[in-house]
């Protein structure tokens, strides 16, 4: 049978549970004041957008070519953070499954990413430590190793 929880005795007081009860009622506060002054800074934005919309409305560019315009704009930046983000083997694999494909507007997306960082590679004057006898000079292997008899 599982032991009983020690029972640890709490000094409940007014005082205490008033202090703990303002602390977290003054932090939600915060957040729903922050809360508010994103939500009228955002909205600020979403103005300035549509205003953006309305001039290219008004030279003869349809708002929702526009708008779909921005969305595509925003999924090949998506998409080319996705393949960045690849490590080194795998956007080259990538690379070659997009090719075998034959999607133009795919293997497009491979023309703007930054350049793969070279794989590091371990100096031609040092030697690279493979082997027990690289770390230790030892002439007892079994010895090292505890198998000695």
């Amino acid at each position: 049978m599982a032991k009983a929880a020690k029972q640890i005795d709490v000094d409940v007081t007014p005082k205490l549970i008033n202090c703990i009860v303002k602390e977290v009622l003054d932090s939600f506060e915060q957040i729903d004041s922050a809360r508010g002054k994103f939500m009228t800074a955002a909205r600020r934005q979403r103005e300035l957008i549509a205003a953006v919309y309305e001039r290219a409305a008004s030279r003869g560019i349809p708002q929702k070519v526009m708008k779909l315009q921005i969305k595509i704009e925003q999924l090949q930046s998506k998409l080319t953070g996705l393949i960045t983000d690849l490590e080194i083997e795998n956007r080259k694999l990538l690379h070659k499954v997009v090719k075998a494909r034959g999607d133009k507007a795919q293997l497009a997306l491979f023309t703007d990413l930054p350049p793969m960082p070279k794989a590091a590679k371990p100096a031609k004057d040092k030697p690279v430590q493979t082997d027990i006898e690289d770390v230790a000079d030892v002439t007892d292997r079994g010895a090292l190793l505890g198998t000695a008899h």
